[in-house]
């Protein structure tokens, strides 16, 4: 099976302008029993897709028989069943019809393919975000469970706003305003509010000892982010885990990796690693089963969750008492 590189739609593509600052309406369907839980379009259209290939599997036509009669390539008709296109309700139609679908199954997956057309809830930043990372964005949301391995900084998902905006300083391209840069931090604190959800993912984090040994921003600002890590390690749907030096991370995984688990069974699992300012999402077994192994064997190898707010809470009183403490966490 090969590994499929998910995006979302351009914003050229999409039927709402960058400058449309209008608020988008909130896009809600029920997974598997569970309660509603907010999914950007790339989730529902692979959902959709998803959904199209097994009516494609029932039906007595092969895959190039249904491609010639809808009028579309094979290649096509696969993205189309991967989520990895934007979906035409005519080409949806002609599909359902191809495949015979009874009136509930048509009027789902259309429900389905108009609501992937709406816009994402960062649509009116997605000129400057980087390449694949839309499609994290799109996902997060609509996951059980988000896993996230972090060796160099303190996790997105886990920053406070005055240490976002320190790193996201730090990476500043040529040229970029400090209006630019204070655009990426609000859009990582709006990440961060599916943590304060009532139907909020379950987050796991490990975190690199040398991370915490990174006082950016200077002393307020470090203090200011280990309170709170201590204060999101009490949320109950929130384990953070501090993976000691000695502990050798890097052996087991050569950089971070955030991989996604869903309550649909048509969505499955994902890994998303970062390279260079590139995000890439794979999906085939093989690579997803190698890094959700290697996230076991971290956790396992990490300190215990339950000590985890004591260390930041003892770190940050260092700081209070001494600010040139080097971060030791013993």
């Amino acid at each position: 099976m090969r590994t499929v590189l998910l995006r979302a739609i351009p914003c050229h593509a999409r039927r709402v302008p960058v400058a449309d600052t209008k608020p988008r309406r909130s896009i809600e369907f029920d997974i598997s029993g569970r309660p509603s839980t907010l999914a950007g379009p790339l989730a529902i259209r692979m959902i959709a897709g998803a959904r199209l290939q097994r009516l494609r599997e029932l039906c007595p036509m092969d895959r190039k028989e249904v491609a010639q009669q809808a009028n579309m390539s094979q290649s096509k008709l696969s993205r189309v069943e991967s989520g990895s296109v934007g979906l035409h309700l005519r080409d949806v139609e002609d599909l359902l019809r191809l495949y015979a679908a009874t009136p509930a199954q048509r009027n789902r997956v259309l429900d389905l393919a108009r609501l992937s057309n709406e816009p994402s809830w960062w649509h009116g930043d997605c000129h400057w975000i980087p390449k694949g990372f839309d499609a994290l964005l799109d996902l997060e949301p609509a996951a059980a469970l988000i896993g996230v391995y972090e060796p160099r900084f303190v996790p997105d998902l886990l920053q406070s706003e005055d240490y976002a905006r320190t790193v996201l300083s730090l990476a500043t391209r040529t040229g970029e305003s400090r209006h630019q840069v204070e655009r990426k931090v609000q859009l990582r604190l709006r990440r961060q509010e599916m943590l304060h959800r009532r139907d909020s993912p379950k987050v796991r984090f490990v975190i690199e000892e040398s991370a915490l040994r990174r006082p950016l921003g200077g002393h307020s600002v470090w203090r200011g982010q280990l309170e709170t890590i201590a204060k999101l390690c009490d949320l109950p749907h929130v384990t953070v885990q501090i993976l000691a030096d000695t502990a050798g991370g890097p052996a087991l995984a050569e950089s971070g990796f955030t991989y996604l688990r869903f309550p649909d069974p048509e969505l499955g699992q994902l890994v998303s690693t970062q390279q260079m300012g590139a995000t890439t999402l794979l999906t085939n077994p093989v690579d997803v089963h190698t890094y959700l192994e290697s996230a076991r064997s971290l956790a396992i190898r990490a300190e215990s969750s339950e000590r985890t707010s004591e260390l930041m809470i003892k770190l940050a009183e260092h700081y209070v008492s001494d600010p040139t403490h080097d971060g030791a966490l013993t």
